[in-house]
């Protein structure tokens, strides 16, 4: 019994991770095609194929949206800076730093 309740709440955990990537991939789409301030939840609900209320379930508004993502850029800049790291040549560093930082 046990390990079916915990199954249950790994397969829940699953399928709302997958759910928030999906709002914050159609989100990111839409801010860079649109623009944040022209991108509603209706748009963002729309792109998914979901109701507005489904989003709202995940996400309190839109700028909790924008701040994960935010979250999420800051974690692979970081983790890009840290790989940059790894190289013995100053030029190397240099580059891989600025590449982080672009893109």
């Amino acid at each position: 019994m046990k390990d079916q309740k915990r199954q249950i709440d790994v397969d829940r955990k699953l399928r709302r991770d997958q759910m928030r990537r999906r709002i914050l991939g159609a989100s990111m789409s839409l801010f860079i095609q649109r623009g944040f301030e022209n991108v509603t939840m209706r748009n963002i609900a729309a792109e998914i194929g979901f109701s507005p209320a489904t989003i709202y379930r995940y996400f309190n508004d839109k700028d909790e949206i924008f701040f994960a993502l935010r979250e999420e850029g800051f974690a692979k800049f970081h983790q890009r800076q840290i790989a940059a790291r790894k190289s013995d040549d100053p030029a190397t560093r240099l580059r891989e730093h600025a590449g982080a930082y672009v893109g």
